[in-house]
């Protein structure tokens, strides 16, 4: 019997990797059946949302073999039109180098690190 390697551990992993360069939570999503009101940031939310240097992370941790669901990945496109950052990491060096890419300016009026989309604003 194949054992399963399940995410909880590689997430608590990631977080502590990823501390020092960004501010990081769980994003835990659901439906309260007794409130009757649904929570988190929506079906398809990444485990972790992150913010580094004034941008909106969300990470989709997985296992190895872990496969990302349709409403997750409908999730990360929509993070992504609105020009924050999305991605999936299984590992805690994974997590490292993704809010790397997260950091690097996407602006066109500069080439330096990630700024405060206000600060573009003309």
């Amino acid at each position: 019997m194949k054992r399963r390697i399940i995410e909880t551990p590689i997430m608590f992993d990631v977080r502590e990797a990823i501390a020092d360069e960004a501010w990081c939570m769980r994003n835990n999503t659901g439906f309260d059946a007794q409130r009757k009101v649904h929570y988190g940031l929506g079906l398809g939310g990444a485990d972790l949302i992150a913010i580094t240097r004034g941008r909106f992370v969300g990470i989709e941790v997985k296992a190895p073999n872990g496969r990302v669901k349709p409403d997750q990945h409908l999730w990360a496109q929509a993070v992504r039109h609105q020009g924050a950052f999305a991605t999936v990491v299984r590992s805690a060096l994974e997590a490292d180098l993704a809010l790397e890419r997260a950091r690097a300016c996407r602006c066109p009026n500069c080439d330096a690190e990630i700024e405060p989309l206000w600060s573009h604003d003309r």
